[in-house]
């Protein structure tokens, strides 16, 4: 029944007595423009027309004269009494990963390397934004990169990755960068191995972002029109819809939907995220990556976490 005040029992059975007592159903026009609109009326839209929801179930209110969307209202976990004890969600949920490096510290990255003259990898914990820099060095050949390992990361559930860093030097010429879930070191071979991340070298046709993925079987970069912009911080977000998309939402405010060549396994183990930064095509000047945080979510590989689901 809807929640409007109570009709009484020598009220005539009309219309708009039904439309108020029980769930009302129609097309999203219908809804908006025609019904009459009463106070707790619970309303189901039969499309997307209106600018409602199809299957979506909406209440009237009164007071703000809106239709408001209760399909999946908002709840939160403060206390048992709001949404249930929030400790428990991570109980039940064991199998996801997390990692969280929002104030970067070389020590929170298993893995480190640097090759060439002057390469290195440091901290700056001081200052406006304490970041990790990665300086190639003046070697032609000369690289560093961070990465961290666990649990691999499953494809086939839901995933997100959030990186903020900055690029110190420009132009983008003799420099490889790469960075993501899953990606290569910096100083490796590319392969097919599933994947999500960023990549970009100066043999690319420009200085853009490109979103790298594979799928095991094809490796794919695609440029996403964002520009590199040396100097400052940029950021970058990552939803993963398994099998649907990659979503790539940047600091500009672009957003990048990949719809080819995406994960259907596992990352890598010992790659859940890697960053790099290598001079390439015979470039010896140096080069620096700062990585100023880090974040990963996402469903461990249930054959190799015990404890899943």
């Amino acid at each position: 029944m809807g929640n409007q005040d109570q009709v009484s029992v020598e009220t005539p059975l009309s219309v708009g007595v039904c439309q108020n007592q029980f769930v009302a159903g129609g097309t999203g026009t219908y809804i908006t423009t025609t019904i009459t609109k009463r106070k707790g009326m619970l309303v189901v839209s039969y499309d997307t027309s209106g600018g409602l929801t199809q299957w979506h179930v909406y209440i009237w209110d009164d007071i703000g004269l809106a239709w408001i969307d209760i399909t999946n209202p908002p709840h939160v976990h403060m206390d048992n009494s709001t949404g249930g004890e929030a400790h428990l969600i991570m109980v039940n949920n064991s199998g996801h990963v997390w990692f969280n490096d929002l104030y970067p510290k070389k020590a929170n990255w298993m893995g480190q390397a640097v090759s060439g003259t002057g390469a290195a990898i440091t901290e700056n914990p001081t200052g406006t934004n304490a970041e990790i820099n990665l300086a190639t060095g003046t070697t032609t050949t000369g690289y560093a990169e961070i990465y961290q390992g666990g649990a691999s990361i499953d494809f086939a559930d839901y995933m997100r990755w959030t990186s903020v860093f900055k690029f110190t030097t420009s132009p983008w010429n003799n420099i490889l960068v790469r960075f993501g879930c899953g990606v290569e070191g910096i100083n490796a071979a590319t392969d097919n191995n599933n994947k999500i991340g960023i990549e970009w070298c100066d043999s690319q046709a420009t200085a853009n972002f490109y979103t790298l993925s594979a799928n095991g079987t094809t490796r794919s970069l695609v440029d996403s029109g964002v520009a590199f912009t040396a100097g400052s911080s940029q950021g970058i977000r990552m939803i993963y819809f398994p099998a649907s998309k990659a979503q790539y939402k940047f600091s500009n405010g672009t957003i990048y939907d990949k719809t080819g060549v995406l994960p259907a396994g596992v990352a890598t183990w010992s790659r859940q995220f890697t960053y790099g930064v290598k001079n390439n095509n015979g470039g010896s000047a140096n080069r620096d990556l700062q990585v100023r945080s880090t974040f990963l979510v996402g469903q461990a590989n249930n054959s190799a976490f015990v404890g899943t689901g």
